[in-house]
């Protein structure tokens, strides 16, 4: 018999909800009230927002300052969003990777490894050419590219932050298989 395929909809909401396994009835009814008690936050706060900006730019507010706000605010209740969902999805446990035997424990976390290790390489390069864009358009020691790219220090930070992360990503999924 096979196996239904998942459209790319159910895919697409595993991914950004982290839920590993069968995409059932249960996961799905969870899935939408925890993505609906997150819509009404953000209506609310959109509402709030809308109504300060407005309020703000009548009473001649420096559009910069208010800009800033908004972005930092979006920031600050983009996070809290996301950890409603993290922590929702870990209390009912729908994040909980299953590993029938030992042979598909040790397979799972072959691929951890790799997934972690492939995880540490690109936020060190992202986060490099962040840095290095950054550092060369504010360059007041006058460095050149070739000084910028191979600084020690700023390298060695980025690694010991790159391997931090793909330790954390590692343990941290590491914990949610269930032998």
């Amino acid at each position: 018999m096979k196996e239904k395929k998942e459209s790319f909809y159910v895919k697409f909401i595993k991914y950004l909800y982290h839920v590993n396994g069968d995409f059932d009835e249960y996961k799905r009814a969870e899935v939408n009230r925890i993505g609906n008690n997150a819509f009404m936050f953000l209506i609310v706060y959109f509402w709030l927002e809308t109504m300060s900006f407005i309020v703000f730019i009548s009473l001649s507010f420096d559009l910069t300052n208010i800009l800033l706000t908004i972005f930092f605010s979006h920031v600050l209740i983009l996070l809290i969003i996301m950890s409603y969902i993290s922590f929702s999805i870990y209390r009912l446990k729908l994040d909980q990777i299953d590993a029938y035997d030992d042979k598909d424990y040790q397979l799972k976390l072959k691929k951890l490894k790799r997934k972690s290790i492939f995880l540490s390489l690109m936020f060190f390069i992202i986060e490099r050419l962040l840095t290095l864009f950054l550092d060369y358009s504010s360059n007041t020691d006058h460095l050149s590219l070739i000084q910028l790219i191979l600084s020690p220090r700023v390298n060695i930070i980025w690694i010991i932050g790159s391997i931090s992360v793909g330790l954390i990503y590692y343990f941290r999924i590491k914990s949610k298989i269930n032998k």
